[in-house]
């Protein structure tokens, strides 16, 4: 006891070996708490700080993260960071579908710029100058295009709307304060050219020809806009007047010099589109239809999107194009009295729409249509009630007549579906009219205006008879209020229905008597007789090949009709 007690005397060599050893163990655990990772509690290995407010933290027992532990969490997230920073699957030059998602923390707020640029440094945003063209700098150039055409439809609205205080001049006299921000613009387009990149940058981003497009915007700034996307009526003729709003990215401020020879300041964007909203006839818009969307703020470009998806299922790509056009429609609906184009517009044409149904998208005419069915669709997409303003719709099918016929063949030659005098018909309206009810087997009538959405196609049980794959081909029309309308009635008007009886029969009566006595004087001469079977030939269904039955039937009118 007093050898041992002896050892721990200050000043005692064996007491300062012991020290140093415990010394060095406290630095070595130090140091291998730091190195090696720890192993999160059970249930909570996802759970990261928010913020550095510990009362903002996640909690554990009711007890906050000390200051200490944070600290030490926060080293072994650099430590974690920098080792995964030395893996060549996620280095800052790789493309941005290959990286993976660091963490499953749901996002508290808006995106950003900065978040939608994931692709973009900080090193490269300086490189961007203003008075020095954005295009001389292709790498940089062609990742903000293959960006910008990733942007979602709903975050270019909702960035330029936090934008919208902004005016052009503001632009114009502080372009690096507002650099890589996403303004809306309204003006005129007046000139575009086709562009092209560098085979081996286009052929890295999967780009090739972009355009250039020069604008005026109604408060006089001159704009130039590099887009991926112009309508296709567009490329008739490079000189244009036409009416556009464009969403797009801010880059810099540029000089050239203008119509007499004066330096002129440009505004450069980089867009994914162009979207064309004349509003008013012009030498490229001459169709009332297209007038009337066009006017009512409907981008037409959106109409070319369509022309590749006649006689296909509706499509996510197409979700813009519907939407719009819906809410087109109910801008120009009316409930008091016909608007004073229904008179000028052409009966719609259904032999026209199913053979050449891509000339026409967009057009408008007025269809007498029969409904049966009517059936209420909730809008799910927050974006779209929010943005355009459509919490439902009301799909109407029924059938349109038609002095003709109808029939579908197999792409093997074989007869399948024949239509005669009646044909199916799809029409999407925003509000019911005036005392028609959701449900089935309806009997209404009435006259719409209507804009040709496109052919769509969609099962049916009529068309499963001859193949199981055929799909029913028919028009899908978005209409407006009803010019005219018949509403089905329950109720029975028995005044009306004796009158209707006692005539009936009045007329069954003095029928009878003519045919007696005329049937009298002929009997010697002519017989009557019933045939004894009656025989009703059903269409033949198409027999199954070895190789599985034919897909999209193709429609034929029928020669000896034309």
């Amino acid at each position: 006891m007093q050898r041992a007690a002896r050892n721990l005397i200050p000043g005692n060599q064996s007491c300062l070996n012991v020290r140093r050893r415990l010394a060095l163990v406290l630095a070595a655990g130090f140091f291998m708490g730091l190195l090696l990772p720890t192993t999160p509690a059970q249930g909570c290995q996802d759970e990261k700080p928010l913020s550095n407010d510990s009362s903002l933290s996640p909690q554990l027992g009711g007890v906050g993260e000390s200051n200490e532990n944070r600290s030490l969490d926060e080293n072994r997230e650099i430590q974690k960071n920098n080792s995964q920073s030395q893996d060549p699957a996620l280095q800052p030059d790789d493309l941005p579908w290959e990286r993976k998602r660091q963490n499953n923390i749901p996002r508290l707020t808006d995106l950003t710029e900065r978040d939608l640029l994931v692709d973009v440094s900080e090193e490269e945003e300086l490189t961007i100058q203003d008075s020095q063209s954005i295009i001389f700098n292709q790498p940089l150039f062609a990742k903000l295009l293959f960006r910008i055409s990733r942007f979602e439809r709903q975050h270019f609205a909702s960035l330029a709307t936090n934008n919208e205080s902004t005016e052009l001049t503001d632009l114009e006299l502080q372009p690096g304060f507002h650099r890589l921000s996403i303004f809306s613009v309204e003006g005129t387009a007046e000139y575009w050219e086709p562009r092209t990149l560098a085979p081996e940058i286009g052929e890295l981003y999967d780009l090739g020809l972009y355009y250039k497009v020069r604008i005026r915007s109604k408060s006089g700034q001159n704009l130039l806009v590099y887009c991926l996307e112009i309508p296709d009526r567009w490329k008739k003729k490079q000189q244009i007047t036409e009416d556009v709003r464009v969403n797009g990215l801010f880059l810099n401020l540029t000089e050239s010099n203008g119509k007499d020879n004066d330096k002129e300041k440009r505004l450069n964007f980089i867009a994914a589109r162009i979207q064309w909203i004349p509003q008013s006839p012009t030498e490229l818009v001459t169709e009332i239809g297209r007038k009337l969307l066009g006017s009512s703020g409907y981008d037409l470009g959106l109409l070319d999107t369509l022309k590749n998806q006649n006689k296909r299922q509706l499509e996510n790509t197409e979700t813009e194009a519907f939407y719009q056009m819906l809410k087109t429609a109910q801008h120009n609906s009316t409930h008091e009295k016909p608007p004073v184009w229904a008179n000028k517009i052409p009966t719609f044409d259904l032999i026209q729409h199913l053979k050449q149904p891509a000339q026409l998208h967009g057009t408008l005419s007025k269809i007498n249509l029969e409904i049966r069915n009517i059936t209420r669709i909730q809008t799910m997409q927050e974006d779209l009630r929010n943005r355009i303003g459509i919490n439902q719709y009301f799909q109407l099918d029924g059938f349109v007549k038609f002095d003709s016929s109808v029939t579908y063949k197999t792409n093997d030659d074989k007869q399948a579906a024949v239509f005669k005098d009646k044909y199916p018909i799809c029409v999407c309206i925003n509000e019911l009219p005036s005392g028609w009810k959701v449900g089935t087997d309806q009997r209404y009538q009435g006259t719409f205006p209507v804009f040709f959405y496109k052919v769509w196609a969609y099962p049916s049980g009529f068309q499963s008879q001859f193949s199981k794959e055929a799909l029913q081909q028919s028009p899908l029309l978005i209409a407006m209020q009803p010019i005219e309308q018949q509403v089905a009635s329950n109720t029975i008007n028995w005044t009306t229905l004796f009158l209707y009886g006692a005539l009936g029969l009045g007329v069954i009566s003095i029928w009878t008597s003519y045919y007696l006595s005329k049937a009298k004087k002929d009997r010697s001469s002519i017989q009557f007789r019933l045939p004894s079977k009656v025989e009703i030939e059903p269409p033949t269904p198409t027999s199954e090949s070895e190789n599985g039955v034919s897909g999209m039937p193709v429609i034929r009118e029928d020669e000896n009709l034309q």
